[in-house]
Order: structure tokens, then sequence, then C-alpha cells
């Protein structure tokens, strides 16, 4: 019996993307563990999505905070419990340590990875640990472009005395409702002046 060639054609297909899929993952790995791109990719990030919100965040960062203060990646986020670190270029002082989480638009659940409790230091922690103050949520389009952008104290957010909120999700960025009740949502989604920064 010989194969159908529809089904033919549609492996091929499936194949085709995987492979393209594989490249650009590949792509990105490479990027990453470029020292000369230290600053513009964080070198521990397995999770793609979160990689490509942690670049954005990274540019947004660099462009708002201006040449007062320096932005850089944590050198290893599960021991410090923060993404990104802004330091005032005048008195040395650590002005916010943020924690980023992305969804994008290919999750239908909009869940995010969970989020730790900055008042519990995780056992796994440096001696010198500092818990992160600002958390910046941030979602992405099916192109993995920013549409939504909200950012907030760590005080603005409900952990009841959990040491981790799990299987909380993102609001839609065209929606003035919705996400996680355990976030003190801004009132605006501030994704023009996120792309006001970036562009």
């Amino acid at each position: 019996m010989k194969p159908d060639p529809i089904e033919n054609q549609t492996d091929l297909t499936i194949r085709d993307a995987i492979e393209k899929y594989a490249h650009a993952y590949e792509e990105l790995e490479k990027l990453q563990k470029d020292v000369s791109n230290r600053n513009k990719l964080p070198i521990h990030a397995d999770q793609k999505t979160g990689m490509i919100g942690e670049y954005w965040a990274k540019s947004f960062a660099d462009a708002s905070f201006g040449c007062e203060c320096t932005v850089s990646f944590s050198d290893n986020p599960s021991e410090h419990g923060w993404d990104l670190k802004v330091v005032e270029n005048l008195s040395g002082e650590v002005v916010h340590r943020i924690q980023v989480k992305t969804v994008s638009a290919w999750s239908k659940s909009r869940t995010m990875s969970p989020l730790h409790n900055p008042k519990n230091k995780p056992k796994n922690a440096q001696v010198n640990w500092n818990p992160w103050s600002d958390l910046w949520l941030i979602f992405l389009d099916k192109k993995l472009r920013p549409t939504g952008f909200w950012c907030m104290e760590a005080s603005e957010v409900e952990f009841n005395d959990k040491s981790s909120l799990k299987q909380c999700t993102m609001r839609e960025p065209n929606k003035e409702t919705g996400g996680s009740t355990c976030f003190n949502w801004p009132e605006k989604n501030e994704i023009e002046l996120f792309r006001q920064c970036i562009s």
C-alpha cells in the first residue's frame, strides 16, 4: 500500500516547522552564550519566552533609567530571586531589584512561572541575598513583541504567608480587568511608554 501523498506532505510541513523552531532555539542559545551579549541577554534562561521578556525588560530599563544608572542581569536568578538590578552610578546604591514575568499570546492559559515571596529566603540563596523589590509583568503577542506592561512594588503582591504563588495568570493587554487577584493591578497598561523607550 502506497503512503497517502497528503499525509506525506503534512509530515514534511510539520518537520520543516520543527526544524525552523530548532534553528531559532539554537540561534538564541548561541546569542546567550556569546560573551559580547552579556549586557543584552540573560545567560541563565532555558525558558525562551522568559528570556525574550527579560531582553525587552532590559531594553526598557536601560532607556528609562538612562545614564544615571547601570542595569544588569542576575548571574543566577534562582539564587538571587530577581532578574534585573538597577544601580545608581553616583552613589553605587542598588535602587531596584526587578523580577520579570512574561507570558505570550501563544499561551491560552496565560499562566506565569511561580513567583517566590521576597520575604522568604530560598534554601540555595547566597549569604548576601537580597529579595526583589519590583515586579514587571510583560505580555508578548504572537510575534513575541510586547503588547502589555504592568509594574508594581513587592508590597502590591498579596502572598498571604505563602512561600510562592503558583498558577498566577496575566491580564490580557486590551482588558482593564482579569489576571490573578493577588496582584494590585495598575489602572493602566503602560505599553505605550514601554514602546517609546525601546523604539
